[in-house]
């Protein structure tokens, strides 16, 4: 019987169809290459790329209350969408105080000398800003919760002890509360719990050499330069107005200038008060025997407050006691300009005194 041709069996292939079979699956494979990237493209710019992945999105909040601050929660934020990502930012702030702590770490902390405090936050500014807005975030998601951890007793633990960096630092230090610029609850604090706004009691971030906080909540104010805060401070009749005028007779050159302008026009300021202290501290300045250059710089700071007192309402024909009998301010800066001849600064403080007493007439 003739052989035809034998069977072959089902892994035999001959060239022709092997070499079909390569050339019509190469194309298919590239197509489903081709689908696969572009499926897995379209799922990488999908808004909600996790429940793609087989995560229901209302596990991620739960997933983000355990990432760090950093590239992982921004990360997981992004992927899902704004849509989700106000759900995720909630949960990870809700009752995480781990957030508020790394906030305070920012922050600098022991300058030796006042005038390194206004340095510090001056060039901190950012710092304090970032972590006033990390609290007020975190205060906005526990809205419920952030009053309750007001404690006497943790208040007491911050007086003059050096700071302890944990979220109930926030809310129970005024002073901590005055410099990052917390005005709701400086207001809490003030109208709720009834502190003490003239003790100088608190450590905060602003400390001296020993580590121990010695500034009132309004020379922190003050040094801060928080218009809000300030108009508030001020507006609340317990505070005590006279102390500002040695805030002023310390600070003067130092303080932002709206700051000061606010306190000097303030109704319960008395100028003629602080003109007294302000031309006692200037003759003293004009009898030391320092460097003419620095001298007239300091004489310059001294004489430009006068003249802003004198815009604020001083009354230059008072009579000033301790020096030599009691002489009118005008006198005593005509003896001054004999002891420092060409003085640019006392000249121009002269012709202002003179040209309010010719406005007032004679006393």
């Amino acid at each position: 019987m003739p052989v035809s041709g034998r069977k072959r069996s089902a892994n035999e292939v001959d060239d022709a169809s092997e070499g079909e079979g390569l050339a019509a699956g190469r194309p298919a494979r590239q197509a489903r290459r081709k689908e696969s990237s572009s499926s897995s493209a379209s799922a990488s710019a999908s808004p909600i790329a996790a429940p793609a992945a087989g995560i229901p999105i209302d596990v991620l909040p739960i997933v983000a209350s355990f990432t760090g601050t950093g590239r992982d929660l921004r990360n997981l934020c992004i992927a899902v969408g704004p849509k989700h990502a106000k759900g995720i930012r909630n949960a990870y702030l809700r009752d995480n105080e781990t957030y508020i702590v790394q906030s305070l770490r920012m922050l600098p902390v022991l300058i030796p000398d006042l005038a390194g405090h206004v340095k510090v936050f001056r060039d901190n500014a950012h710092r304090f800003d970032k972590c006033r807005d990390n609290v007020m975030t975190w205060m906005d998601v526990n809205s419920n919760s952030w009053k309750g951890r007001f404690a006497p007793c943790k208040m007491e633990m911050y007086a003059d002890k050096p700071l302890v960096l944990e979220t109930d630092l926030v809310f129970n230090n005024p002073a901590v509360v005055v410099e990052l610029g917390l005005l709701e609850v400086l207001r809490f604090l003030v109208e709720e719990k009834d502190i003490d706004v003239n003790t100088a009691n608190w450590n905060g971030f602003t400390s001296n050499s020993e580590g121990v906080g010695n500034f009132s909540l309004g020379r922190l104010i003050f040094l801060r330069g928080n218009i809000g805060m300030l108009h508030y401070f001020l507006s609340l009749e317990k505070t005590h107005i006279p102390s500002f005028h040695q805030v002023l007779l310390d600070w003067h050159y130092l303080l932002p200038r709206e700051c000061f302008e606010i306190i000097v026009r303030h109704p319960r300021f008395d100028p003629n008060f602080a003109f007294g202290l302000f031309f006692t501290q200037l003759r003293g300045i004009v009898n030391w025997m320092g460097e003419d250059k620095v001298k007239e710089t300091r004489i310059g700071f001294r004489a430009k407050v006068i003249i802003a007192f004198l815009d604020a309402g001083a009354d230059p024909r008072t009579l000033v006691q301790g020096f030599g009998g009691d002489l009118a301010p005008i006198d005593i800066v005509r003896r001054m300009l004999v002891a420092c001849p060409g003085s640019f600064h006392l000249e121009r403080l002269g012709e202002k005194m003179q040209e309010v007493i010719t406005l007032l007439g004679p006393g």
